[in-house]
């Protein structure tokens, strides 16, 4: 979501990394919002934050574009961003050009203990894709509800599905997920790469 505002005066909640600590930092040049020029990404070392500011030429501002607010989250390519929670739950997230978020899709697997066969058991869980425009309600039915498996901490109703299932409906998130680690390394400096001189 687009905003104006001045490097110096931003801040973000519950974050302790210190942001205008330039020399901490790393930053990203790429494409994120799809008009072929370039934008600026800003993460400290640990990655407990990723901000995407934008150049507005036609006003000669920079906008905050989009920004990530968690040590789990990553840059995912043009428009699209992830959320990778200790390799066990991730979520993908589409944005429009304006740096808004258009559709998440959330999947996750866990141990869990059955207790109707009383053994330990894996679930593999996936989510309906939610869409900006859309509630989860204008979604599901309650039919779907009455198989669906609702997750009070991400407030979205989850489907299990085998686990043969699941790694063809996720493998190219994964795949898309390790390309996208490669392909920053070629786009990412340092605050002595970019601003002092040798």
């Amino acid at each position: 979501m687009r905003q104006n505002i001045y490097f110096k005066d931003f801040s973000l909640k519950y974050v302790s990394a210190d942001i205008h600590n330039l020399e901490n930092n790393s930053f990203y040049f790429f494409d994120i919002d799809g008009d072929s020029v370039p934008e600026l990404c800003i993460s400290d070392n640990n990655k407990t934050f990723v901000c995407a500011f934008d150049y507005v030429a036609d006003k000669d501002k920079i906008v905050l574009w989009y920004s990530m607010r968690n040590s789990y989250y990553s840059l995912n390519g043009t428009k699209t961003a992830r959320w990778d929670w200790d390799g066990s739950r991730n979520l993908l997230i589409k944005l429009n050009a304006d740096g808004e978020e258009e559709m998440t899709l959330s999947f996750y697997w866990r141990n869990d203990f059955n207790r109707k066969k009383n053994i330990e058991e894996m679930y593999y869980m996936l989510g309906l894709p939610l869409y900006a425009e859309k509630s989860e309600e204008d979604i599901i039915t309650d039919a779907m509800k009455a198989e669906a498996y609702y997750d009070e901490s991400t407030t979205r109703y989850y489907f299990r599905v085998t686990e043969e299932q699941f790694d063809e409906l996720t493998k190219d998130y994964f795949i898309a997920a390790e390309q996208a680690d490669e392909n920053i390394k070629e786009v990412t400096f340092t605050y002595q790469e970019l601003f002092v001189r040798p």
